[in-house]
């Protein structure tokens, strides 16, 4: 069961199998996936000029203007 897989998981903090780290992530839609997707040429630009910003779930750019 997924639910149950993902609050242990959050419950845990840390997975590890031997030196390696694991991340459990919920599935995400193709379309969810598009939506992520379509802002990559603009975290490229707010990269390129140092403008700190997030992906916050499902699909949504948050970006942090300097003052």
């Amino acid at each position: 069961d997924t639910v149950t897989i993902l609050n242990a998981a959050r419950e845990k903090k840390d997975l590890t199998y031997g030196n390696s780290k694991i991340m459990i992530f919920r599935d995400m839609s193709t379309t969810l996936y598009k939506k992520k997707q379509s802002f990559a040429s603009l975290r490229g630009r707010l990269w390129d000029h140092n403008i700190s910003y997030s992906m916050q779930y499902p699909a949504t750019l948050r970006v942090v203007l300097p003052e």
